[in-house]
């Protein structure tokens, strides 16, 4: 995690008390500096997410507390993560980084602007969803038995007030990136996840499941706190400045026309999951926590790859669509196809395994593996395309096509949703896998002809499509017998030797790569 606790020298401060600085915000970080920032500390974070995970499945299993947890933390998450992760962070950010170039004083009255609309937005929705609680969990989880709905109720009362604590947080963590600093934005899954670990061996050792509950908030809490001072530390806003108030005004109708087409996200992004949820209850309350447990494994990719990439490109090229920030989006789509089809591949070919490995002890029995497997299998088919599709949306809000990151989203959506609705009753959960993999590939599809990049990536792909081939089929001449870590390893290594070939026999694959090689040996060579 990087450490901005020292970053108060004034020739590095955006403003001084007193007054608003008129001269260059803190130099941004080369992109690869800022990548490694970003990717090591969720990478770090995502150890403690691992811990937390395998806490939580060998306590509580998919039994009803797992199902009562997960489906209070959708009701909570659904309209907060929408606007932290769609409105807040792809409209503001770019039209942040865009004002400030203009003028300081433009670029703080929209942070305060928004600041304002983020707090009154996150208290009402702390405050529906904790009068509403019944209403929201019956409508989320249909299928739901009575214990499990009138606990999630109950966890849902208090985790929905750390709605104003994640928004905030995050609208605060955006504002430091687009300064080149990255500390709170890597440092809040560590933090969370280090809160709930604590909670979740509280719920298990006081046989109380409110404290997950109350982890939450509190994790949140501690979270924006923390992000706070950080932001304050890099003199960013500085509160005794007096700024006119047609900037006001102004930056209030920017941040409007600039999101208006963004406020279609909180609905259309976040159907995937209410669907996924009520098609998870009706397959049995099992199926709601196997779901989640399914998601931390095929979503790690993504959140240590495309997330900080799509970070890193809406505060560097923020508002610009030149060619550098095209040239930026075919570069880093090449490198992620390099990376996510073999890993895509190989997560089909061992989930069974992968699964039985991660959670199964305690109570995540046979049962649980295999829902939470099948799941996993459905997705991997697509996880490639689905963290592609990520990082190019994020493209499209860097250049201010939010318009157009909303229809490639709402067709994604649309797909998967059909998908799980129609094929759940014949697939069970293998449906909610397959219709995660439906809406990767839908998305990929549309951002990637948005974007015109078809002709830069058609030949990398289809290599790539080749070689996820032979090598799930090699894997099938491992044993039968060979499982656990023995199988785990067997796989591994065939895997790569298969895709170490690919890479050395086809020119097209081993010369993105060049660069990157040459980069390390050089600083290898130095530090030797």
């Amino acid at each position: 995690m990087p450490d901005v606790s020292d970053s108060t020298d004034e020739s590095r401060a955006g403003i001084l008390p007193g007054n608003i600085d008129t001269r260059s915000p803190p130099a941004m970080p080369p992109m690869g500096r800022a990548l490694l920032l970003l990717a090591g500390g969720t990478a770090v974070s995502k150890l403690t997410g691992v811990l937390r995970e395998l806490l939580f499945a060998a306590f509580f299993g998919t039994g009803a507390i797992a199902a009562a947890f997960r489906i209070s933390q959708t009701a909570f998450l659904m309209p907060t993560h929408a606007l932290v992760g769609d409105t807040l962070s792809a409209g503001l950010l770019p039209l942040y980084k865009k004002l400030d170039a203009e003028s300081k004083e433009a670029g703080q009255a929209l942070v305060i602007v928004a600041f304002a609309f983020a707090l009154l937005l996150s208290l009402a929705i702390s405050t529906g969803l904790t009068v509403a609680s019944d209403t929201i969990t019956g409508f989320i989880a249909p299928g739901t038995n009575g214990d499990a709905f009138d606990l999630a109720s109950k966890l849902l009362k208090v985790t929905a007030w750390a709605a104003p604590f994640y928004i905030l947080g995050n609208f605060l963590g955006f504002v430091e990136a687009a300064h080149g600093r990255y500390g709170a934005i890597s440092a809040r899954p560590m933090l969370i996840n280090l809160v709930a670990i604590v909670g979740a061996l509280a719920a298990w050792s006081f046989n109380d499941p409110r404290w997950l509950a109350y982890a939450t908030t509190g994790g949140f809490g501690l979270f924006f706190l923390v992000t706070l001072q950080q932001l304050f530390s890099l003199r960013v806003i500085d509160l005794r400045a007096t700024i006119p108030k047609h900037l006001y005004a102004s930056a209030a109708q920017k941040l409007w026309l600039n999101n208006a087409p963004l406020l279609a996200l909180p609905f259309i992004a976040q159907c995937n999951v209410l669907v996924e949820r009520m098609v998870s209850s009706h397959l049995g309350t099992s199926v709601v926590p196997g779901l989640d447990y399914a998601k931390f494994i095929t979503e790690t990719a993504t959140t240590l790859t495309a997330v900080p990439l799509g970070i890193i490109a809406m505060s560097v090229h923020g508002g610009s669509d030149g060619e550098a920030a095209q040239e930026n989006l075919r570069k880093t789509t090449k490198y992620l196809l390099l990376f996510s089809l073999p890993v895509s591949a190989f997560l089909f070919s061992n989930a069974d395994m992968i699964v039985k490995i991660l959670f199964q002890r305690g109570a995540f029995n046979a049962h649980s593996a295999a829902i939470t497997s099948q799941i996993v299998a459905g997705g991997a088919i697509g996880l490639a395309f689905t963290i592609v599709a990520y990082f190019l949306v994020k493209g499209l809000n860097a250049q201010l096509r939010n318009l157009d990151a909303i229809i490639a989203t709402a067709l994604a959506v649309a797909a998967n949703s059909l998908f799980d609705l129609l094929a759940w009753r014949q697939l069970g959960p293998l449906a909610l896998g397959l219709g995660a993999t439906l809406y990767g590939a839908v998305l990929f599809a549309t951002t990637m002809t948005q974007l015109k990049l078809w002709r830069s990536q058609a030949a990398v792909l289809a290599w790539l499509v080749f070689g996820a081939a032979c090598s799930c089929t090699a894997d099938l001449l491992i044993p039968p017998f060979s499982e656990g870590w023995i199988g785990f390893a067997a796989s591994a290594s065939l895997f790569t030797l298969v895709w170490a070939g690919l890479f050395s026999c086809v020119k097209t694959l081993r010369e993105p790569l060049v660069p990157i090689a040459s980069a390390l040996m050089k600083k290898w060579k130095r530090t030797a």
